[in-house]
């Protein structure tokens, strides 16, 4: 299965690319503070509550990637 990591996807552009790569059949994992509403129970989607610009977060999200992906 294809993963693909998009920050910003409760929205806007990130929230249209997850959009599109749900339709192509890929895991996607979500990255933004708001839950996106439409594919939030989608289920290929998952969703990481995550501020990037918080330096604690970021070590969250290397956490769950180290975890699930090596």
């Amino acid at each position: 299965m294809k993963t693909i990591l998009i920050a910003g996807s409760s929205s806007g552009i990130g929230y249209e690319l997850a959009n599109l790569y749900l339709k192509k059949s890929y895991h996607v994992i979500g990255i933004a503070r708001n839950e996106p509403l439409k594919f939030a129970k989608h289920e290929k989607y998952t969703h990481l509550k995550i501020d990037l610009k918080d330096n604690s977060n970021i070590l969250i999200l290397s956490n769950f990637l180290k975890s699930n992906f090596y």
